[in-house]
């Protein structure tokens, strides 16, 4: 193997039960480049992307065969899956800012490692924001809470905290492919510098900005059939998730859930298929009474009250098993649920919280998720429906 092989895939095959999604990938990829897997919605672009740092390993029925090497090592070998996460970090097509302030947002990755000094927090907060190109955008709001800000501010802060963590190598999923056209550059530039100076190599995957990788990339990689592309809106309204929700906590698992008044309305923009739409965002709060440090947060249309995403943070996996089934029975416009069905689905999205993070596709939603060292769960919930 050449000396600036960074990543290695032989004879890969991957598999959701019988459906045979990647086929023969065989790919050597250098460090210090970006690499760019170009293709249609749907053909295997994400799929192949989790897999690099084993993503799918907890997808129920996900079968990997052949080798994914790392510097010469199997990931799917003996290698930690935690190690490998703080080594190949990861960018997702929706932004998915930690439900804390700014600061917190960068410094947790860090925290989680053992740094705890304050001035060596800081500093690696501000490094990692300037790297980000929104250190002068939030240098004096760094309490505010990262899901307050716009889709293209959101986008950045998760960039920046995975530079926080100082990885081998950046996958970004379509990280521009809902986003503004300025904010679009505005991170495009960004992954002009970070190719060069810090993480080892970046590989990208996107289909709304074929020409800019084209450009970028020397590797151009098809794949096979997988996922959605982008997030829209459900045909349920904050109204009816507040009226489910005020009957949840009615139940064991509701309880001491209430709705709080307090709401605010952001201008935001999203761009799909080269059309831009520009509408205002609610989003409405719901907070703990008791003694559980609990709550949902619902963002919807301001002027249709359509939800485009939920997002919840609770300490008890029973609980949020209840919240999960509850809500996505809601949400869902594709299928007629069973009980069993739906269970069987929730369970595999909150076992994969047992390696930290967690990602499933069920019909019309995309469900990403994380767990803390403290055992709380977050989770949301975006529509990919257009």
């Amino acid at each position: 193997m050449s000396d600036n092989i960074k990543l290695s895939i032989e004879d890969m095959n991957l598999y959701y039960g019988n459906f045979h999604a990647l086929h023969d990938i065989n790919m050597h990829i250098p460090e210090k480049e970006i690499t760019a897997f170009i293709g249609p919605s749907g053909c295997g672009k994400s799929t192949l992307l989790k897999s690099l740092n084993r993503m799918n390993d907890l997808v129920e029925g996900c079968v990997i065969t052949g080798k994914v090497e790392l510097d010469g090592e199997d990931i799917y070998g003996d290698m930690d899956v935690n190690l490998l996460r703080k080594r190949v970090g990861m960018v997702f097509q929706k932004p998915n800012p930690f439900p804390m302030s700014i600061y917190d947002n960068i410094a947790y990755g860090p925290r989680m490692q053992g740094i705890k000094k304050k001035a060596d927090l800081d500093a690696i907060v501000e490094d990692s924001l300037k790297k980000a190109a929104i250190w002068d955008e939030v240098k004096d709001k760094l309490k505010k809470n990262a899901i307050s800000l716009s889709g293209g501010q959101q986008q950045r802060i998760c960039i920046a905290r995975s530079i926080a963590m100082n990885p081998e190598i950046l996958l970004m999923d379509e990280p521009t492919s809902a986003l503004d056209p300025i904010s679009t550059s505005k991170i495009e530039d960004l992954m002009d510098e970070l190719g060069v100076d810090d993480a080892d190599e970046i590989i990208g995957s996107d289909t709304s900005s074929e020409e800019y990788y084209r450009e970028l990339s020397e590797q151009e990689v098809s794949a096979y059939p997988d996922g959605c592309n982008g997030y829209g809106h459900f045909d349920v309204t904050d109204e009816d998730m507040g009226a489910l929700i005020e009957a949840w906590t009615r139940t064991e698992y509701g309880r001491d859930i209430s709705g709080d008044d307090s709401s605010s309305e952001d201008n935001y923009i999203y761009t799909y298929d080269g059309e831009t739409t520009s509408y205002l965002q609610k989003t409405t709060y719901y907070n703990v009474d008791g003694e559980y440090n609990d709550y949902v947060i619902i963002y919807s249309d301001s002027a249709t009250g359509k939800i485009h995403s939920v997002t919840a943070s609770m300490e008890d996996t029973e609980r949020i098993k209840s919240f999960l089934q509850m809500v996505v029975q809601k949400l869902d416009s594709k299928a007629d649920w069973s009980g069993k069905e739906l269970e069987r689905q929730c369970d595999n999205f909150l076992k994969q919280m047992d390696s930290g993070d967690g990602s499933v596709d069920i019909d019309n939603m995309v469900i990403n998720g994380s767990k803390y060292s403290d055992g709380e769960i977050w989770l949301s919930i975006g529509c990919t429906d257009f």
